[in-house]
């Protein structure tokens, strides 16, 4: 974990480029300030060995410089959360997948539990085949983790989403690649937009 004058640093800063990017208009107007916001922010929850979640990232919500008993303050909870997570019961990933099938947990939460990027693809797998289609909790982790170790794959994914013509020589390029590549879900992708 980094120590306090560090991560003081690093939450100022974390404010700062927040309130650059809402100055320019938010997350589309400019995506570079977006992603380093995103980074910075994930780095922090790192140390404490937090995921990437609403809950977590509300913390680090900062609409205007903290003063240092604010900062103090986003500290202490973060150690609190941090606590708590590792002091909660280890649960394996399957484990963790029927549970979030029970409750129906939102995909905001449970991808970064497991440690998946959220991505157009792994929502749609966990939302949509794994919730709705009831696919086995075994196939679907399989699916996320294959996903999650080959980032050219999950680009593949994002870029044939972000295509206005399946039918174009590009995306039948991207399909081959994807299915290939070993992508068992991707015709129901394909088909559910």
């Amino acid at each position: 974990m980094l120590n306090n004058n560090s991560l003081k640093s690093k939450l100022i800063r974390l404010a700062d480029l927040r309130i650059n990017l809402d100055k320019k208009g938010g997350p589309q107007e400019d995506t570079e300030l977006f992603e380093e916001i995103l980074e910075l922010q994930d780095g922090i929850l790192m140390s404490f060995g937090l995921s990437l979640n609403p809950d977590n990232e509300k913390l680090l919500e900062l609409d205007k410089l903290p003063i240092d008993f604010e900062l103090d303050e986003i500290i202490n909870q973060l150690k609190t959360n941090a606590t708590d997570y590792l002091l909660s019961d280890a649960k394996t990933e399957l484990q963790i997948l029927r549970d979030a099938r029970e409750l129906n947990q939102d995909a905001s939460y449970l991808l970064p539990e497991l440690k998946i990027r959220t991505h157009t693809y792994t929502i749609f797998l966990y939302e949509k085949v794994f919730l709705k289609d009831k696919e086995r909790v075994e196939d679907i982790l399989q699916e996320l983790r294959l996903v999650e170790n080959t980032p050219e794959v999950l680009n593949a994914l994002g870029a044939l989403d972000n295509s206005e013509d399946k039918r174009s020589a590009e995306s039948q390029e991207l399909i081959k690649f994807i299915t290939d590549s070993g992508v068992k879900y991707l015709r129901k992708f394909i088909n559910s937009k």
